[in-house]
């Protein structure tokens, strides 16, 4: 998940991008599938980011990276069902183990969440609810791509609807839009942070034992 950021940032600077994305990764991965997914969801981002508008000139970038049989599958998929415009959940499908659920196995994030971009390109709204139909883990797959499309969709493609309710203090869209302007941005320190915190980790805690009881 931090893997679009820094291939954002680091958009013009494939060298600084790739070393950045490889430490990154060895933070929480040790699975070199993790690391090639990460470095195509970076690449995937940089792209957005670019003036780069051509599909294929994209997918032939990120193929470039490609070493696991895994991901060569998925990218085989990707494009013959992007030539027939089939839904994101019908691709995910073509090689989930499990229909109607995309897993949080790295290959099928980043395979999903750039498939759900490409084929809704310039629609952030429509990616976004494109994954999250798919089923699975779709916090990560929709963040993922999510971010993408959002880098290529500017500000003023997001969907201002959802921005509207964005509630995650002190992170609002004047706090964020201030960052992007100015490069820099306070956040709360002690003891505002511990309470931010708790009460985030409360909000989490109860999602996750409310998914233990029907209807699941």
């Amino acid at each position: 998940m931090r893997a679009p950021i820094i291939g954002l940032w680091f958009a013009d600077k494939p060298d600084f991008r790739e070393t950045f994305i490889r430490t990154s990764t060895a933070i929480t991965h040790r699975d070199p599938r993790a690391v090639e997914a990460a470095l195509i969801i970076a690449e995937a981002a940089a792209c957005a980011g670019s003036t780069i508008r051509d599909s294929e000139e994209i997918l032939t970038r990120l193929e470039k990276i490609i070493i696991s049989e895994e991901m060569k599958i998925r990218f085989a998929n990707l494009r013959e069902h992007l030539a027939s415009r089939q839904s994101v959940g019908v691709y995910a499908d073509s090689f989930s183990r499990k229909t109607g659920f995309v897993s949080g196995f790295a290959p099928d994030t980043a395979a999903v969440a750039i498939y759900a971009w490409l084929l809704h390109r310039g629609d952030f709204t429509a990616t976004i609810e494109a994954v999250v139909r798919a089923g699975g883990d779709t916090d990560t797959v929709a963040f993922v791509a999510g971010a993408i499309s959002g880098a290529e969709a500017g500000i003023d493609g997001l969907n201002s609807s959802w921005l509207a309710i964005l509630t995650d203090w002190p992170l609002s869209v004047c706090y964020m839009k201030n960052i992007s302007e100015t490069g820099t941005g306070n956040f709360p320190r002690w003891p505002l942070l511990l309470v931010r915190n708790i009460v985030f980790l409360a909000i989490v805690l109860t999602h996750g034992f409310r998914r233990l009881f029907p209807p699941y």
